[in-house]
């Protein structure tokens, strides 16, 4: 047994998951220690511009990083000994990312003209956050497996954006001037980043022409899946916000928050496996995970189900209070988001199938857009309505995922 447990601890994907797990609670706790202050140094509406700006941010991400985050990293896994070759990939992918945030800032550009409604000021805050996120290598260093490396400049990154928030931020401060905070962490992060690059033994080098188009057209499948995931996650607080008001918005995305500080333990467990399944297909590690993560997650979810409110209240100030409500069904999503995200892509890959996690989220997508769309006709859109759609939506996209691998494994 102790050697067994010994072996697990060794394991690569073990040693990655702890690496992300780390990263991902310090990049929840850095909200959760900033936003407490800014419910209370801000008003109700102005949090909720935040709230807003940080999910447009997201939405936005998900076209300029177009599916290189899963396409890339299983590509590098499969062909990171050929370093030459990688360091052409990883400027192949640079060159494409750069035209994505052209073409975004294009389109925010002729936005603004026609309708002209957002602060200037406001829109580039978000476009500095765009370009600095959209070149965050994590797909090479999950490739590659040196999840360390991400660690490093993502720590330093939040260390950053949590100092001067508090030394920056009173209740005089505009939306816009935390935004413009977060793109300094974040061009501070990418800065490191790319250091690790070339410590790592790659560089960043010039690609062939012909190199570009096919890891532009290998990763549009992913960048589809990515977009339709979007629809029922990141896309949420904005939707929340456009259709029921920014005081919606930002009730829905203090609740988020506390859903996604959950998430921060069980989507590095996925990144971590996601690369080494598609190297080496070990299935049963599969179910190992699922049970030995699932059961406490599970334990945890209901306990503080019991005290959502009291906990929202708590961390956000008397004014989240009903946002508890939301909480507790965020807390279920966590559960079937588990066991759907850790049998789709590394579950698939580990059979060599990943096209059909590809499918099962457009799948998603596509019910999410119902419901939206009767949600919509029916006068309905609230923080509420919205958070009972997701779980709906990944409830039938975990029950897709588990019937298709159990059929094609």
């Amino acid at each position: 047994m102790g050697l067994r447990l010994r072996r697990l601890l060794e394991h690569s994907v073990t040693k990655n998951s702890f690496a992300l797990i780390f990263l991902q609670l310090f990049a929840v706790v850095a909200p959760l220690l900033v936003f407490p202050y800014l419910t209370r140094m801000l008003s109700l509406e102005n949090f909720g511009l935040v709230m807003l700006a940080i999910s447009a941010c997201s939405m936005a991400l998900v076209f300029t990083d177009f599916g290189f985050n899963l396409s890339a990293t299983y590509h590098v896994s499969k062909k990171r000994k050929y370093r030459k070759y990688i360091s052409q990939y990883i400027g192949a992918i640079f060159i494409l990312k750069i035209l994505l945030v052209l073409a975004l800032c294009i389109l925010i550009f002729f936005y603004n003209i026609f309708f002209g409604s957002i602060d200037g000021m406001f829109v580039l805050s978000i476009i500095f956050n765009i370009a600095a996120q959209t070149f965050f290598p994590t797909w090479f260093f999950q490739g590659i497996e040196k999840m360390k490396n991400i660690t490093i400049y993502m720590l330093f990154s939040k260390i950053l954006f949590v100092v001067l928030i508090f030394l920056l931020i009173d209740k005089e401060s505009l939306p816009e001037e935390i935004m413009f905070i977060y793109a300094i962490s974040n061009f501070f992060a990418l800065s490191i980043a790319f250091r690790c690059i070339y410590l790592s033994g790659y560089r960043v080098c010039w690609p062939k022409k012909i190199s570009l188009v096919r890891v532009f057209s290998n990763s549009v499948p992913f960048f589809i899946s990515r977009a339709s995931v979007a629809l029922y996650t990141s896309a949420s607080t904005f939707l929340v916000g456009v259709f029921s008001g920014t005081q919606q918005a930002a009730i829905y995305g203090a609740s988020e928050k506390l859903f996604l500080a959950s998430q921060s333990v069980t989507g590095p467990i996925a990144q971590a496996l996601f690369p080494y399944m598609a190297k080496n297909g070990d299935r049963r590690l599969i179910f190992l995970i699922l049970g030995l993560v699932g059961i406490p997650l599970s334990l945890i979810a209901v306990i503080t189900g019991v005290w959502a409110s009291e906990i929202m209240s708590f961390i956000f100030g008397p004014k989240f209070y009903d946002a508890g409500q939301l909480l507790q069904i965020f807390l279920i999503v966590t559960i079937v988001n588990f066991i759907s995200v850790i049998l789709g892509y590394p579950a698939f890959a580990s059979i060599g199938k990943v096209s059909i996690a590809n499918k099962t989220v457009v799948f998603g997508a596509a019910i999410q857009s119902v419901f939206l769309f009767l949600l919509y006709i029916s006068d309905l859109f609230s923080a509420l309505s919205i958070v009972l759609t997701v779980l709906f939506t990944e409830t039938l996209v975990m029950f897709s995922r588990v019937i298709l691998y159990l059929k094609h494994r």
